[in-house]
């Protein structure tokens, strides 16, 4: 049976677009796809109204008319199994995903290759949802998906699984509970519930999302309920992780940026000097035609203070380091922070340049937000490189106006207010995926940070 999915979407040239990657992503893994546009909510759910069986659902938010939020609550009611993936240019709606369960939200424009890994994570867990309860009845072997379970029971020797319609079939619960997942719970000795069923609990009884109303036996409330709050709780932490992830990429994506913008300023400026290198010297000839060592001295003198001023200050050995901290030297000063730094890089980093960019950047500007907070006298960042063995050792230790800081759950807590922080996350991050090491020590006055990441 082919993997349905459906791309809703008001912008034709958007849908064609999605459509496009998800036939290219299908063709690559050998996934037979069938994929339907539609341009509105309405024009799809009236085609739902007939046809249920889709797989996957990828929806823009705003549209005219019902959204897509509107929409995936709509379809959710009666369709536990179907995936949903918001594709928007707003990201107001991300807690909302939360309502729908839904997979993921992407940012338009979409990229494939984001794309195609939410693809990639919608078919594993369509294909674990595949999972089945072989019920053999009178000769007749019959697949159950266990999403369609409501709940099993028990009378003396038989078992009764509820789902659309009820089998009854002669094993004990022992042997379903060994076939069924995690989303299923054993309330006392005669009875599974499946927890994504379950609507409400009482500590007398249960009532289904179909209105069943279940009699709970003794002693089965406190469990039940904390299975219940566990799923919860990982459900709320999923979509966290992904609220988390899409700020950071978000945050990153914008320093990154203005690194950039930084060095192809800095580099505009060593390209003008060359530029003018030629007329520099013509008019050397001049002077010195003219006998006027004078004017060669004080011509010399001025073009000596203009090359200082774009000439590197810092030379690592490593190109990506020397961009981003002479950048960052040249921010300071027009800041009126005075930065001593002592790097040497002599071997080629295994680490990305875009981590390494992460790295100095955030510890850069966090260094630099901290100075601005004091007088100018006061003021100083001090930064030390270098290969500790086989491993880059990082020092950044700036003045601080505050008093030493206390850890919360083992870690400082950013300064800079709600919305803030991302860059410590992202350096942790980095830190951990190397498998580095990062100590951060706070005192009166001063905050330094120290990361040891292994180059073998």
């Amino acid at each position: 049976m082919a993997y349905r999915a459906a791309v809703c979407d008001d912008s034709a040239a958007d849908a064609d677009y999605v459509r496009g990657i998800v036939a290219h992503w299908a063709e690559q893994r050998g996934v037979a796809l069938e994929c339907r546009a539609f341009s509105s909510a309405e024009q799809f759910l009236f085609c739902y109204a007939e046809d249920k069986n889709f797989d996957l659902l990828l929806l823009d938010v705003e549209m005219p008319g019902a959204d897509g939020v509107t929409l995936a609550k709509t379809v959710r009611q009666e369709n536990e199994a179907v995936q949903i993936v918001f594709i928007t240019g707003y990201s107001d709606y991300i807690a909302e995903g939360y309502d729908v369960a839904a997979l993921h939200y992407l940012m338009k424009p979409v990229r494939p290759e984001k794309l195609c890994a939410v693809l990639d994570r919608a078919w594993e867990k369509h294909r674990r949802n595949e999972r089945c309860l072989n019920l053999e009845r009178s000769g007749e072997m019959i697949r159950l998906p266990l999403y369609e379970v409501r709940y099993l029971d028990v009378h003396q020797n038989y078992v009764t699984v509820h789902a659309r319609q009820d089998y009854t079939l002669k094993r004990t619960l022992a042997e379903f509970e060994a076939e069924l997942d995690e989303q299923f719970f054993r309330v006392g000795r005669g009875m599974i519930l499946n927890l994504k069923q379950i609507r409400r609990v009482t500590k007398k009884e249960v009532v289904l999302a179909d209105g069943t109303v279940l009699p709970l036996p003794r002693g089965s409330y406190e469990p039940l309920n904390r299975a219940m709050r566990q799923r919860k709780e990982k459900q709320m932490l999923k979509l966290f992780s992904r609220l988390l992830d899409h700020r950071i990429e978000a945050y990153q994506r914008e320093l990154i940026e203005t690194h950039y913008k930084e060095v192809d300023n800095m580099y505009r400026q060593m390209r003008g000097w060359r530029h003018d290198y030629r007329g520099h010297i013509q008019t050397m000839k001049v002077l010195a035609a003219q006998g006027d060592l004078e004017g060669i001295r004080a011509y010399l003198d001025q073009l000596d203070t203009d090359l200082n001023t774009v000439d590197l200050a810092v030379k690592t050995g490593n190109a990506m380091a020397d961009a981003i901290l002479n950048s960052k030297i040249s921010l300071a000063k027009s800041r009126n922070i005075p930065v001593q730094i002592d790097a040497h890089i002599p071997v080629r980093l295994k680490m990305s340049e875009l981590d390494l960019c992460c790295i100095l950047g955030n510890l850069f500007d966090n260094a630099m937000d901290a100075s601005a907070a004091l007088p100018e006298a006061e003021r100083l960042i001090r930064v030390y490189m270098d290969m500790k063995g086989t491993q880059l050792y990082i020092s950044f230790t700036n003045f601080t106006a505050s008093q030493k800081q206390t850890k919360l759950a083992g870690r400082f807590a950013t300064t800079k207010g709600e919305g803030h922080g991302f860059g410590l996350v992202r350096i942790d991050a980095i830190v951990e995926k190397l498998d580095g090491y990062l100590s951060r020590n706070s005192e009166d006055g001063a905050f330094t940070t120290e990361i040891l990441i292994p180059q073998i």
